[in-house]
């Protein structure tokens, strides 16, 4: 065999024996605390916890595959769950990458391309998978009586890890992935106790796959929040040891959609205890963005405030709230504290500058997205928005320049009606560059 994997890793390779490796991004979930549980339930409670626990996951299993989200082995033991998602066309790429007649040249760029592509893919279907893991296993019957009677619900905690793994034949045909990866997402949901908002667990390999893509997502309003997390990898291989470990904190419109009942749920856990942030983050972004109850948003910000008075997010959902009734100065206060807490929060910087787009002040609003910018230089929401306001200032060399490296980040990005109606407006005052001229003959999609 050709020595050349190096040049393909870690997008695929493919090793020529009776397995084949694969990258793979491994899920794994469990009840958390599940030996102390064990050892205090009578067998028959235990025994009827584990089916609950099996049935609820299997049944999350055959959702996520009549929807294309599960690619990839399933298996569940116990109070555990594993699901390692993996392309199998995969398979016969690595084949052509570093098989006895590997390709060369342009063809072998292509196809590593295709390779990330598919393999971020996977990172968004695993991390879909694993937050519908948790609202299906919070409305479990078991855990809405818990609830009901004011206890907290079993815990799920979910590990994600991304990497190269064994794709092996069982004995019945079928096929099992093994190796290093599946260990560490193991240990990463063993390790999901220290959890304090989701209990989704991810290495910075998913993270970094995950954030590219939520930054580049074609609505661009929303948002992954994570938050670092100490661990302690010591019973593993030096190098996986080292891997750093995030908590995913809070998202909003990945494409998740939350029933009435999961909402329900939500509501029942924050009134249980107003110290559960990730209830609050859910309920806030369902009565913000889908049932567009602003007073309600209001009323969850105040309460969690008083628990968490140092949350930026929660001073940001304030500072949207005032906005919404149109208070810009109540609005900005808030805006600015939660800023003051973390300066490298970009939302604060938006919504300062859509404030300050607001009042008409047009120097407050390059700043503001300059700062945004510069927190989040891949964002193209922020780079098209401090392109606009530069080229409506005058400043034609550096407007075109960020609304350039927009359309470059994320062509799907653009509000192409809206912005060749700015463009219009900015070629009737004489202010828009030559280069920019083609864009005004641009359709809603993009296209001449």
């Amino acid at each position: 065999m050709k020595d050349n994997r190096a040049a393909s890793l870690p997008e695929s390779v493919w090793d020529g024996y009776d397995y084949t490796s694969v990258h793979t991004v491994v899920l794994v979930a469990g009840i958390e605390h599940f030996g102390a549980v064990a050892n205090t339930l009578p067998p028959s409670e235990l025994d009827w916890l584990v089916n609950l626990f099996q049935e609820a996951m299997l049944n999350l299993v055959l959702q996520c595959q009549d929807q294309g989200l599960c690619h990839g082995e399933v298996r569940v033991t116990g109070g555990k769950l594993m699901i390692g998602f993996y392309d199998e066309k995969e398979v016969a790429r690595n084949y052509l990458l570093d098989g006895p007649a590997s390709i060369t040249g342009d063809e072998r760029q292509e196809l590593i391309k295709r390779c990330r592509e598919s393999n971020a893919d996977l990172v968004v279907d695993a991390i879909k998978t694993a937050i519908r893991l948790m609202n299906l296993w919070l409305i479990q019957p078991e855990n809405l009586r818990r609830v009901r009677f004011q206890l907290a619900p079993y815990q799920l905690g979910i590990g994600l890890h991304s990497g190269r793994a064994f794709l092996r034949n069982r004995p019945d045909g079928s096929r099992r992935i093994e190796g290093y990866t599946v260990t560490v997402a193991s240990e990463l949901q063993r390790q999901s106790v220290l959890g304090k908002f989701s209990h989704i667990l991810l290495t910075r390999r998913v993270y970094d796959i995950l954030l590219k893509i939520v930054r580049q997502h074609t609505q661009l309003r929303q948002r992954v929040f994570f938050q670092p997390l100490t661990v302690d990898f010591g019973g593993l291989h030096s190098s996986e040891a080292q891997q750093e470990v995030l908590e995913l904190q809070f998202y909003h419109r990945i494409g998740i959609h939350i029933t009435q009942e999961v909402i329900d749920q939500y509501e029942a856990l924050f009134a249980l205890d107003h110290a559960n942030i990730w209830a609050y983050y859910q309920l806030v972004d369902y009565y913000a963005f889908t049932a567009h109850n602003w007073t309600r948003v209001f009323e969850l910000a105040k309460i969690a405030q008083l628990v968490h008075p140092n949350d930026p997010k929660i001073l940001l959902d304030l500072a949207k709230y005032y906005f919404h009734i149109n208070k810009l100065d109540q609005s900005q206060v808030f805006a600015e504290q939660a800023l003051k807490i973390n300066d490298q929060f970009d939302l604060a910087h938006e919504h300062l500058a859509v404030i300050a787009d607001k009042r008409g002040d047009v120097d407050a609003q390059i700043e503001h997205w300059r700062a945004a910018v510069y927190l989040s230089p891949g964002s193209p929401i922020n780079n098209f928005n401090l392109g606009l306001s530069l080229l409506l200032d005058g400043d034609q060399d550096d407007g075109y320049h960020f609304i350039q490296e927009a359309i470059r980040l994320y062509p799907g990005y653009v509000d192409w009606q809206i912005f060749r109606e700015t463009l219009q407006e900015l070629n009737k005052k004489g202010k828009l560059p030559e280069l920019l001229q083609e864009y005004i003959h641009f359709d809603d999609n993009g296209h001449r």
